[in-house]
């Protein structure tokens, strides 16, 4: 079994300061339906990114045939367009949430979605395994206990990605998110996972982007 990353498209509806592909999407189109069915293979933990995967045409008919291979998939999505997928105890969501101020949200991505947002967030997971992923660095890191306050208060694990230097943002040291991360379970209660020193939450062995297939 192998965890594999696809970066479907460089659409996106965002305009995320953090955002690790930010330079690269304007060059981007997208990956066709069958090489990511060929190259994902078969058992296999398969994370969908991008761009926005939501904005990918036929990201249900994907996520389908993924699943129908018996992969695992995990897609990652800012949550501003809610999309239907096949409900399976192997599809979940990600769902990124870098601040629930309106203010700042509406300042880290440039639009003021957040309201949308967090009414997706519950409609997905009516239906789905869902989890929220918080990106943080300086800007951010004092809305982690609203954030998860929300997860706590809708029975959703949090995750807390530690932002390395990403467009030109200053990161902050692991020992801070992490004792922020202590500091703010014991207080709320709340799930809180925390992956240090990394771009994205999580490992992958092979990754395909729309640039580079």
């Amino acid at each position: 079994m192998k965890t594999k990353q696809f970066e479907l498209t460089g659409k996106c509806n965002l305009k995320c300061r953090f955002c690790y592909n930010q330079m690269f999407m304007p060059q981007w189109g997208e990956l066709p339906e069958e090489f990511v069915i060929e190259k994902a293979g078969k058992e296999n933990i398969i994370f969908i990114g991008g761009g926005e995967p939501a904005l990918y045409k036929r990201v249900y008919d994907l996520v389908e045939k993924l699943i129908e291979s018996k992969n695992r998939v995990v897609l990652s999505t800012n949550g501003v367009v809610y999309r239907e997928f096949p409900v399976s105890e192997l599809f979940g969501l990600q769902i990124s949430l870098p601040a629930i101020n309106r203010d700042l949200y509406r300042e880290i991505t440039g639009f003021d979605f957040v309201e949308r947002v967090k009414a997706n967030i519950l409609r997905y997971k009516e239906k789905h395994r869902t989890h929220i992923n918080m990106p943080v660095y300086h800007e951010n890191i004092n809305e982690m206990p609203d954030i998860a306050q929300f997860c706590r208060q809708n029975e959703l694990p949090l995750v807390v990605s530690q932002l390395m230097s990403v467009n030109a943002l200053i990161p902050l040291e692991s020992n801070i998110v992490k004792r922020k991360c202590i500091e703010t379970a014991l207080s709320t209660g709340a799930d809180i996972r925390f992956t240090e020193n990394r771009i994205m939450p999580y490992k992958m062995e092979e990754y395909f982007t729309p640039c580079c297939t």
